[in-house]
C-alpha cells in the first residue's frame, strides 16, 4: 500500500468519524434551513463589503466602529439559529479531531510520540 493510499484511507476514517458525520448531518440541517442560508449570506456579503471598503480606504474610523459593531451584531443573531450553531459547534468538534491527527503526524514524522497513545489523555493533548 503506498503512502497515498494510506492518507485517502485516514481521510476516509475521519470522514466517517462520529465528527465527521456530525458535521454532514448539520451541513443538511442547515443548507435546509433557508433563514438560516439567508442570515449566514447577509453577514458574509456585508462582511465583504467592509473588507472592499477598507481596501479602498473609503471607511474612517467612525463608520468603521459601526461597520464592526453591526457586523457583531449579525454573528450574535446568525449564532441564535439552531441549525447554523449546531453547524458551527460540529465544524469545531471537526476541525479539533483533524487538527489531533494532523498533530500525531507531526510528531511521528519528528520522533516525539514515545509513550503517546493517541488519545491524548496521557499528556492532554499534542501539541
Amino acid at each position: 500500500m503506498t503512502i497515498y493510499e494510506k492518507a485517502r484511507e485516514l481521510g476516509g476514517l475521519i470522514v466517517n468519524s462520529e465528527q465527521g458525520i456530525a458535521i454532514n448531518e448539520a451541513k443538511e440541517k442547515f443548507e435546509a434551513d433557508e433563514a438560516a442560508v439567508k442570515m449566514r449570506d447577509e453577514y458574509l456579503a456585508y462582511q465583504t463589503n467592509i473588507q472592499e471598503s477598507m481596501e479602498k480606504g473609503v471607511l474612517d474610523k467612525g463608520a468603521f466602529a459601526d461597520a464592526t459593531k453591526r457586523l457583531t451584531e449579525m454573528s450574535a443573531e446568525l449564532k441564535k439559529n439552531e441549525s447554523f450553531f449546531e453547524l458551527y459547534k460540529a465544524e469545531q468538534e471537526f476541525n479539533f479531531l483533524v487538527n489531533q491527527v494532523i498533530s500525531v503526524i507531526k510528531t511521528t514524522i519528528m520522533g516525539d510520540d514515545e509513550g503517546c497513545d493517541s488519545d491524548c489523555e496521557c499528556c492532554g493533548g499534542c501539541h
